[in-house]
C-alpha cells in the first residue's frame, strides 16, 4: 500500500502547544501507512527537527511573515511547485494571518485542505478586525475545519460555522501512560532540584506575551511574602525571558525562582510541582493543562483559558482583573490537598493520544473522524 504523506502547514516546530501536539499524533500514527512533512517559516533549526527525520518526515523552508505577507507568498509558492503532489494540507492556524494556508493549497491544488484552530485570540489590531472576513474565506476554501476547543472553533470560523457537520473538536491528546502521578519519580526529580519541604508552584510555556509572565512574578511575589519556603519553577525559553529574569532580580527573588530553560522530562518536573499556574491572556486548550492534571495536580488558570480543559474538577479559573494578591491567597488554600492518579478521567473524556490519533487518521483516509 501507498503511503500518504500529510503535509502540515505551521510556523515552526519548536517546543510549544501546537508543536507538542503535532509530535504527539506522529509519534503515534502508522507510519507506514501515513506520513508527515511540513512546511515551516523559520531558517533557524527547530527544537523537533531531528526527530522529525529519524521518523521519516520531510521539513520544506519558507520565510518567515514577519518579513513581509508578499514575500512570504511568493516564496512559499516557489516551494509548493518544486513539492510532490499531496492529497491532505493539515493547516495549523493560531492567528488569522496563518490561515494563509488556504491560498497557498488552492495554488498547489491540494484537494483536501483542513484548517485547525488552536488559539481563541489574534490580537485586536488590524488582525482582529480581518477576522470576519477571514471566517467566509476559510469557510470557502475548506474541505474541513478542526479545531482544539469549541472555543478555538468559534472563534476563527464563526458560531455558526463551525456547528456545521464538517466541524470537528481535534483533542489536545497526550500519552496518559507517561503522564500520571507517581510518588517516587516525584521523590526523585525534587531531591535532583533540592526541593525538599518546599511549596513548588510551576509553569511551563513560552516566554512571550500571551503566556502572562509578568504576572506570574507579582503573583509569586505575593506567595513568597507569605512562605518563604515557596519555590517558583519556570519551563521554557523566548523572546520575553531576560525581562522576566529582571523583573525576579528587582524582587530579588533570585534564590527563589527556577528558570529551567526546555526540557524533556516535563511528566517528572509536573509531579515535582504542588501547584501548576497558567494565567493567560489567551489559550484554546492547552496541550499542558491536560498534561499537568493527569499528573494530579491542582491548577489554577485564568478566565481567558476554556473551561473545556478542566476534565479532572482540579482546575480554579480566575480573573486576570483580580490582583495578585488574590491570586496567591487562593493557591496558598491549598497547600495541602490529596493527590491522585487522574489518568482514567483523561482517557473517559477522550484525550488520550491513542485515540485522538485514531480519529486524525481516519479524517486523513476516509475524511471522516
Amino acid at each position: 500500500m501507498k503511503v500518504k504523506r500529510i503535509l502540515h502547514v505551521t510556523d515552526s516546530m519548536n517546543k510549544g502547544g501546537i508543536e507538542t501536539f503535532i509530535m504527539n499524533v506522529y509519534r503515534n500514527i502508522n507510519r507506514e501507512y501515513i506520513q508527515f512533512d511540513f512546511l515551516i517559516s523559520v531558517s533557524e533549526k527547530c527544537d523537533y527537527e531531528d526527530e522529525i527525520l529519524e521518523l521519516g518526515g520531510m521539513i520544506y523552508r519558507t520565510v518567515p511573515k514577519t518579513k513581509g505577507i508578499f514575500n512570504y507568498i511568493q516564496k512559499t509558492n516557489n516551494i509548493l511547485k518544486e513539492m510532490p503532489n499531496y492529497e491532505v494540507a493539515h493547516i495549523h492556524v493560531s492567528s488569522l494571518i496563518s490561515a494563509l494556508g488556504w491560498l497557498l493549497t488552492n495554488v498547489k491544488n491540494i484537494p483536501t485542505k483542513m484548517y485547525h484552530s488552536h488559539n481563541t485570540e489574534s490580537g485586536r489590531d488590524f488582525t482582529g478586525i480581518l477576522r470576519k472576513g477571514g471566517q467566509i474565506v476559510l469557510k470557502q476554501n475548506s474541505t474541513h475545519l478542526l479545531a482544539c476547543s469549541i472555543a478555538a472553533g468559534e472563534w476563527l470560523y464563526g458560531n455558526k460555522n463551525f456547528k456545521k457537520d464538517k466541524a470537528v473538536v481535534i483533542n489536545n491528546g497526550i500519552d496518559t501512560a507517561k503522564f500520571c502521578y507517581d510518588k517516587k519519580v516525584r521523590k526523585d526529580m525534587r531531591e535532583s532540584l533540592d526541593l525538599d519541604n518546599k511549596f513548588v508552584i510551576g509553569h511551563i510555556g513560552r516566554f512571550n506575551k500571551q503566556k502572562n509572565h509578568d504576572f506570574i512574578i507579582e503573583i509569586f511575589k505575593e506567595i513568597y511574602n507569605q512562605d518563604k519556603n515557596a519555590i517558583l519553577i519556570l519551563v521554557g525559553k523566548g523572546d520575553l525571558e531576560s525581562i522576566i529574569h529582571d523583573k525576579v532580580k528587582e524582587y530579588k527573588l533570585q534564590e527563589a525562582v527556577l528558570f529551567l530553560g526546555l526540557r524533556e522530562d516535563i511528566s517528572p518536573l509536573l509531579n515535582s510541582m504542588d501547584i501548576f499556574l497558567l494565567p493567560s491572556f489567551h489559550e484554546g486548550l492547552p496541550v499542558v493543562g491536560i498534561e499537568a492534571q493527569a499528573t494530579g495536580i491542582k491548577s489554577f488558570m485564568s478566565d481567558k483559558v476554556t473551561t473545556e480543559v478542566d476534565l479532572t474538577g482540579s482546575v480554579d479559573f480566575i480573573s486576570l482583573d483580580d490582583p495578585a494578591e488574590f491570586w496567591a491567597r487562593k493557591i496558598l488554600s491549598y497547600k495541602d490537598y490529596n493527590r491522585v492518579n487522574t489518568r482514567q478521567f483523561i482517557i473517559e473524556n477522550g484525550f488520550d493520544i491513542k485515540e485522538v490519533t485514531s480519529k486524525l487518521s481516519s479524517l486523513y483516509t476516509n475524511g471522516e473522524g
